[in-house]
């Protein structure tokens, strides 16, 4: 018997589960592959790449920022042409 593999651990079948596990635990999709991993793996069997756990950082929609982006203009162009009426 050889060295065993992370690879070698891992069910080729389409239930991408670790042979013997219960699958009770939480599974997302490898970002570069797209196969489905454990949450907490730090490397995919599949396709090798380590897989990073952060947060993504909520972006703000778009029309809020052309919004703000509008009130600012707004706010410069008034600032400089103040209007007499």
């Amino acid at each position: 018997m050889g060295r065993s593999t992370v690879e070698d651990s891992f069910d080729e079948e389409e239930t991408g589960q670790f042979s013997g596990d219960s699958g009770d635990d939480e599974t997302v999709p490898c970002p570069s592959c797209g196969r489905e991993i454990y949450a907490a793996a730090e490397q995919c069997p599949k396709c090798g790449d380590y897989v990073t756990h952060r947060e993504k950082r909520a972006r703000m929609p778009w029309w809020v920022v052309a919004g703000l982006a509008a009130a600012l203009l707004t706010a410069v162009v008034l600032a400089v042409f103040p209007m007499h009426w």
